[in-house]
């Protein structure tokens, strides 16, 4: 009877270990998988760069909502960096794209481990803010802040006698 609890008990860690190895060598199933933008959300003025970052995936694209407000250099690649070329107030919503496959395993339900390739586009978006400065409330002449003078000179001259004017 020792023996058998014995056999029992080894074969019962023994399904423990390989759970737990099959467990830890698993991927993500492609319902899992993300881009992540960093930072997900900014403000910035016109002129400003912010650095935008994706991971999660692999092989990222970037594009604007509002091409005229702002430009990405490069829309290509990892990390991108962000210049706001316009002042205005409102949103820029900036879209990346991860092309690839992922490499997960298949459903419980199929009955198999064996690994699925699926082909995949990822997105994520940033949301960054655009503030426009504040005009100056003292400026009334509409001119966006530039002060212009004009200077008035005046000459008088007088007549003594009978020689020229003497200024």
């Amino acid at each position: 009877m020792k023996s058998q609890n014995r056999i029992l008990t080894a074969g019962a860690a023994l399904l423990c270990i390989g759970m737990m190895l099959q467990t830890a060598c698993e991927t993500k199933s492609t319902d899992e998988l993300e881009v992540v933008i960093s930072p997900k959300r900014a403000t910035i003025m016109d002129g400003q760069t912010i650095a935008l970052r994706a991971s999660g995936w692999t092989n990222y694209r970037w594009t604007l909502q509002n091409p005229s407000w702002g430009v990405l250099s490069p829309t290509v690649g990892e990390t991108v960096y962000y210049t706001a070329t316009e002042a205005v107030n409102g949103v820029q919503v900036i879209s990346v794209t991860g092309f690839g496959t992922s490499s997960a395993q298949a459903s419980p339900t199929t009955g198999t481990n064996a690994p699925v390739v699926a082909a995949l586009d990822l997105t994520g978006e940033a949301y960054i803010t655009h503030e426009a400065p504040i005009p100056d409330e003292e400026d009334d002449d509409g001119d966006d802040g530039q002060t212009t003078t004009t200077t008035t000179t005046s000459t008088t001259t007088t007549t003594t006698g009978d020689g020229p004017p003497t200024p």
